[in-house]
């Protein structure tokens, strides 16, 4: 499963003139490393001839204080969004554990 986060540059995000610009990022937690994979990455505006569009973007293209930035504002995002943390119900709905306003269990067997 992949998640897309987006941002705006802000005016120090990049050594070149991307202020205002999107960057938005596909991106995925590792089963074998447990950490953040960045899949693809894109920005959305203007190229060398003056044409909006979203424009191919890699990670290796930023400084590696940008590259440190976004991998925390990724990490921040997976935490906040998708991660179990994030939705506490979801590990006692998979396991059955969660409770109904009745007091029993979702996954109670009726009939």
């Amino acid at each position: 499963m992949t998640y897309v986060f987006e941002k705006t540059f802000g005016k120090y995000d990049s050594s070149t003139n991307f202020e205002g610009n999107t960057l938005r990022v596909e991106y995925t937690l590792s089963s074998v490393s447990n950490g953040i994979k960045v899949v693809e990455m894109w920005r959305l505006g203007e190229d060398e001839f003056g044409d909006v569009d979203w424009h191919f973007h890699r990670l290796n293209w930023m400084s590696k204080d940008a590259q440190a930035n976004l991998m925390d504002e990724l990490e921040r995002d997976y935490m906040d969004n998708h991660s179990t943390m994030a939705h506490p119900d979801f590990v006692e709905a998979a396991s059955g554990d969660l409770m109904g306003p009745d007091g029993l269990p979702l996954n109670f067997p009726f009939g």
